[in-house]
């Protein structure tokens, strides 16, 4: 499969593009909070400068490697013609429909109660 094919029949409208940007940026959100623990730290600047370079790397490859896996078990006309997100199809395919597609919901409102969580002040 070339690269050129692997982009046809996309929509590729201003609006598509700026909100496909925004969800990719949207998946970084929250790594403004260790400005939160700096205070904590022995030497913040010191630790900013080794480690935030290797968490932005990090994530980069972690977020590369979900995406290789979408691709390897997913279809791509599957992820083009369906309306579902990419992560319940993966769910779907590797649990079955049952389980992936209870799964993927409980672990999305896991995830938004343990960010509730965090930011609530503690008494």
């Amino acid at each position: 499969m070339s690269v050129s094919r692997l982009f046809n029949g996309f929509n590729w409208d201003l609006v598509t593009l700026s909100t496909a940007i925004f969800r990719v940026l949207y998946s970084f959100a929250g790594y403004e909070n260790v400005n939160n623990v700096l205070d904590e730290i022995k030497d913040p600047l010191r630790t900013l400068k080794t480690i935030a370079p290797t968490t932005f790397l990090t994530i980069a490859i972690f977020y590369s490697m979900v995406n290789v896996a979408y691709s390897i078990v997913v279809p791509l006309d599957e992820i083009k013609n369906s309306e579902e997100l990419t992560a319940g199809l993966l769910f779907e395919r590797i649990f079955g429909p049952h389980i992936g597609g209870t799964m993927l919901p409980v672990l999305i409102a896991l995830s938004a109660a343990d960010t509730v969580m965090v930011m609530i002040p503690p008494m």
